[in-house]
């Protein structure tokens, strides 16, 4: 997978190798539908959950309830841990470290196996479809203890909903976050070429990805600043116009198709124009230059969770930053988080009740955005003064609720099993383009032929 792109899974990879502090989901906006995910052929869904996972014995203590979670989100969600516990002195929370990919692997398998299962499991949006495609077997279907908890399938955003019903009707997952994406600027940067920093100004700048080119070629000056870090974030946002899909409703893959030649093209007009600083993301130059004041990059496309990032590890440039929506009206979502239930677990009750506490209260998602901010699946809580207060990291613009009011207009997603085998040859793909001048169509066409081949096996 390119170093250069900027989603979830490369984050929380990345992240859980350092010391980011980070936590959630990623980008987009555009469409309302979100796509069901297709039915795993026997074969797949058979050949899933034959990993060996990694040892687990569950707690023994009726009272104590274990989650497998990524480092970095146990690193924001244990101060709301310890006052929901304060609150619940019959249930004690057990954070259990795991990558995304190990927790959904590990899963996978202990329920092929009937035994080494946790209480609740922090599952992303691509993998997730791991169990969607399987119909949820070996995991609690959410519907029933929703309707006796007080909950309403419409306190949810509903596209976020889809990515864990699966085509039986099962809600396996509890969301958490979203990852649909705006984009987060330097007003310093703006400022030290001469332009207007404030968000209607820079917005009216890049309102088409000509103009971001042409504003670039304004702000950009070798050396010292760039208007992005990388092309390949024009390139990752314009391939989802429509639908984030690389594949068609048959399962034919569509990489050549007009949006993936014009993301491609726009991509190799950032880089001839000279206005990317050809940083790969989360490397240690790039997280200097994020980091600096004055700044370097001005533009970072990114999902709500960005917030996470830049307070806890770049506080001098609090005021320095606002959000503006993406260039052409652009869509970029990478979906979102959930918590879900294994069957297995007796004492999985109990880890609902604190997972909805952190995810679905007024109380608990106040406390947890206490250690920073993001957009949560749970839709009611839009209306909270977080979502309605000036934020002075940001020059005191109300920056959040740009993401709540673009919420309903989130791109679908469709996704199937062999999305990571589309994923790594247009990586090579688009890197083929940007670094060895390779002709669009013919490398995409290229691309096209030699996804179909690897899904066949020849």
């Amino acid at each position: 997978m390119s170093q250069h792109k900027l989603d979830r899974r490369n984050f929380l990879r990345l992240a859980a190798l350092t010391s980011a502090g980070a936590f959630l989901a990623a980008c987009g906006a555009k469409q309302t539908a979100t796509t069901a995910p297709q039915e795993a052929t026997a074969a797949e869904a058979e050949a899933t959950p034959t990993l060996a996972p990694t040892p687990f014995i569950p707690s023994s203590d009726t009272n104590t309830v274990d989650i497998w979670v990524q480092q970095v989100s146990i690193d924001v969600m244990k101060g709301t841990a310890k006052v929901f516990m304060e609150k619940n002195p019959d249930i004690k929370v057990n954070f259990v470290p795991m990558t995304m990919n190990d927790a959904s692997t590990n899963l996978l398998a202990a329920i092929a196996a009937g035994a080494g299962a946790p209480d609740s499991a922090f599952i992303d949006w691509y993998n997730i479809m791991k169990f969607t495609l399987r119909d949820g077997a070996g995991l609690n279907d959410l519907t029933p203890l929703m309707e006796t908890t007080g909950y309403q399938l419409s306190d949810w955003v509903k596209w976020d909903l889809d990515l864990v019903t699966t085509t039986g009707g099962k809600l396996i997952g509890l969301p958490e976050d979203l990852g649909m994406a705006m984009m987060f600027y330097r007003r310093d940067v703006f400022e030290a070429a001469g332009l207007a920093s404030d968000t209607d100004s820079v917005a009216k700048s890049i309102a088409t990805w000509d103009d971001m080119i042409a504003t670039g070629q304004k702000v950009t000056q070798e050396g010292t600043r760039w208007m992005l870090n990388h092309a390949t974030d024009v390139w990752s946002i314009i391939q989802q116009e429509g639908k984030v899909a690389y594949f068609d409703d048959n399962g034919q893959p569509i990489v050549n198709s007009d949006k993936f030649v014009k993301a491609a093209e726009y991509a190799v007009k950032v880089r001839k124009a000279g206005i990317d600083a050809k940083m790969a993301w989360w490397s240690s130059d790039w997280e200097v230059a994020r980091n600096k004041v004055p700044g370097v990059i001005a533009l970072y496309p990114c999902a709500a969770w960005w917030d996470q990032i830049i307070q806890p590890a770049a506080p001098d440039t609090k005021g320095k930053w606002g959000v503006v929506p993406l260039p052409s009206k652009a869509s970029w979502n990478t979906g979102g988080s959930f918590f879900v239930f294994p069957q297995m677990s007796k004492k999985w009750e109990k880890a609902f009740k604190f997972t909805s506490y952190l995810e679905a209260s007024d109380e608990g998602l106040t406390e947890y955005m206490k250690s920073g901010k993001f957009l949560p699946g749970y839709r009611k809580f839009y209306s909270s003064p977080i979502f309605t207060t000036p934020d002075p990291f940001y020059g005191n613009q109300i920056w959040l609720k740009a993401f709540a009011d673009a919420v309903d207009n989130a791109a679908p997603i469709h996704l199937t099993l062999n999305d990571p085998i589309a994923s790594e040859v247009l990586d090579q793909a688009i890197s083929n383009i940007l670094e060895k001048n390779a002709d669009i169509k013919a490398e995409l066409s290229t691309a096209n032929e030699e996804i179909k081949k690897r899904i066949a096996g020849t």
